[in-house]
């Protein structure tokens, strides 16, 4: 099962960079080991991901996830591991409150929800 965050269309003039280069890994997909997303400016409010039922597939370094890269989709997919506390963690950066129902989150739009990092390791 699979969740998923729909951010719309893409708004060119919203970008905080021009992005940079990137290897994927040479499989079926474009993948690359996903490290952490980082919500918001402060960098001590990082999302890591952990795999206390044994089902993720974990790279790297032990603490990274496989991720797919689909570059043509306004959606984040989150496996449903994920899904509920990184959601919570989201919505309570941008202080609106959400609901549940039937499997499907919802909150306001109208907010000034905090920007995403996400953590690749290219850094190390």
């Amino acid at each position: 099962m699979v969740s998923w965050i729909d951010f719309g269309d893409v708004d060119s003039q919203e970008t905080a960079s021009p992005g940079r280069g990137f290897w994927a890994n040479k499989d079926y997909f474009w993948s690359l080991a996903m490290d952490s997303i980082q919500i918001g400016e402060d960098s001590s409010n990082n999302y890591a991901f952990s795999d206390e039922s044994g089902q993720a597939e974990i790279v790297g370094s032990g603490t990274s996830i496989y991720t797919i890269l689909d570059f043509n989709s306004p959606d984040i997919l989150i496996s449903k591991l994920w899904f509920s506390d990184l959601s919570s963690k989201l919505a309570k950066a941008a202080g609106v409150k959400v609901t549940y129902k039937s499997g499907i989150m919802t909150a306001s739009c109208k907010k000034d929800w905090p920007d995403l990092y996400i953590d690749f390791g290219w850094g190390t």
